[in-house]
């Protein structure tokens, strides 16, 4: 572990020595926005070891901004930038780490020999046979590679084999060998057997190749239609997007969307209904609301009344008491002034006695 810390030293200090932190590159186009960012695509005068995703500045006509390494292939290299220069950019430069990754590695070796962090070694054993590797065979009956019109020859084929029964495997071969359909045939053979795959690369662009190669095969299957293969991450092939997009998020997200209007469509369409069932609820409530107060003003005029016809009684017994006293005072009025004085003295008949009669009758009455 030692020696690799000092191995990983020295290949920093190279790094810094040769190539610097600044790469100059050239002439190229805007090519899309990516939520904040500006993507361009420029051209170097060299090889860049640069890794996708890598932080980065990017300096134009002075002036230095923020933005990430989106791909790098050959002397291409696509870089996202968090400011928007125009439709051309005629020179910038990249001012990157790229010893990063290394001195990472080394720092984490670092805190291994101090005893600040810990290390799995299971797989570094399988691999140099210091354990023994498992090695569990997939027959050929059992292995159903997808109709294609590429027909792995032999090799592809025991790759997989290979790959399907071990803890850990390597497939290597020179450009063009066929190594990104391997790994389609894996791929495909994993998610078939319904396990959890993660392919993870150092590069955008082998992801996409790869996960195109896989959508290719599984392309017609229920697999790809329901969303089992999934591209996360920066996309740097321009195609990939349009050729394979139920593999992207917007692929699987559209799909959702269109149930998720129908759903809300239909909810929207539950809604007014209810709505105007409420509202007749309503006038109907009112209605009945109105109703019952008519009930009780009703009931209430019931008693009015009959309160009333009592009180109507009463008071035509009270008339005719007083008509009756009433014709009594008068008659005794009319006779007290029909007799002489000393008559009436003996009689009792007192006219203005009897005329205060009449007048306090009337009177309680009217009370």
């Amino acid at each position: 572990m030692r020696e690799f810390i000092q191995v990983l030293t020295n290949e920093i200090d190279a790094t810094k020595r040769d190539g610097g932190s600044g790469s100059m590159v050239f002439d190229r186009q805007f090519v899309r926005q990516d939520g904040p960012c500006f993507i361009y695509a420029f051209s170097t005068e060299s090889i860049l070891g640069i890794i996708d995703e890598a932080p980065t500045e990017v300096e134009v006509a002075g002036q230095r901004v923020g933005g990430y390494i989106v791909s790098v292939q050959g002397t291409e290299v696509v870089v996202g930038i968090e400011h928007d220069f125009g439709l051309v950019i005629r020179e910038a430069r990249l001012i990157t780490e790229r010893w990063r990754l290394l001195k990472e590695l080394k720092d984490r070796f670092e805190q291994i020999l101090a005893g600040q962090r810990t290390i799995n070694t299971s797989l570094a054993q399988k691999l140099f046979e210091i354990t023994a590797k498992r090695k569990v065979g997939i027959s050929s009956a059992r292995l159903a590679l997808p109709t294609t019109a590429y027909i792995p020859n032999a090799d592809p084929q025991e790759a997989v084999h290979k790959a399907l029964g071990s803890d850990i495997s390597f497939i290597w071969g020179p450009p063009g060998t066929g190594k990104t359909d391997t790994i389609g045939f894996l791929a495909t053979a994993l998610l078939e057997r319904h396990q959890l795959l993660l392919v993870v690369s150092h590069t955008n662009i082998a992801i996409d190749n790869a996960i195109q190669s896989v959508a290719k095969l599984l392309q017609s299957s229920p697999l790809y239609h329901e969303g089992k293969l999934l591209r996360l991450g920066t996309i740097a092939k321009d195609d990939l997007s349009a050729s394979f997009f139920m593999v992207t998020i917007e692929g699987r997200v559209e799909p959702l969307g269109r149930s998720l209007k129908e759903y809300q469509r239909r909810c929207d369409e539950q809604l007014r209904q209810t709505q105007q069932e409420h509202m007749l609820l309503q006038e109907t409530t009112t209605i009945l609301a109105q109703a019952e107060a008519a009930c009780q003003q009703r009931e209430r005029n019931k008693m009015n009344l009959a309160r009333a016809n009592h009180e109507l009684a009463a008071a035509q017994v009270r008339l005719a008491h007083v008509a009756t006293q009433l014709h009594k005072c008068q008659t005794q009025l009319a006779r007290a002034r029909s007799v002489g004085a000393l008559k009436r003295f003996f009689l009792k008949l007192d006219p203005i006695r009897i005329q205060s009669q009449i007048t306090n009758t009337f009177v309680c009455f009217e009370q």
